[in-house]
């Protein structure tokens, strides 16, 4: 099992390409008041998962076979809290495992 940090930054919105396992991927990150933050994640163009709430060391895709290897998580560094957009990329860390 391998684990990989995904730089995100502290922003209720954003996208931005990653290479997962050697496969270009897209990650949307949308932050809904009230309900949590969500991921969508294409893979070479291909939707994997989309509007996925994100709740700590909880796997998002959730899926074998789904066209990349592994899942993505948040990481709270400092608990046990759900990630929340002013501590993107310092408090809570996106983590991509690569285990199946």
């Amino acid at each position: 099992m391998t684990q990989y940090v995904i730089p995100v930054t502290p922003s209720a919105r954003q996208t931005f390409g990653v290479t997962l396992s050697g496969q270009s991927c897209t990650v949307n990150l949308e932050w809904r008041d009230g309900y949590g933050m969500f991921l969508s994640l294409d893979v070479g163009g291909n939707p994997i998962c989309a509007g996925r709430i994100c709740l700590d060391r909880v796997p998002i895709i959730r899926r074998v076979g789904a066209g990349l290897p592994g899942d993505l998580f948040f990481q709270d560094t400092q608990g046990n809290a759900d990630p929340q957009p002013d501590g993107l990329g310092s408090r809570w860390e996106l983590i991509y495992d690569d285990s199946e």
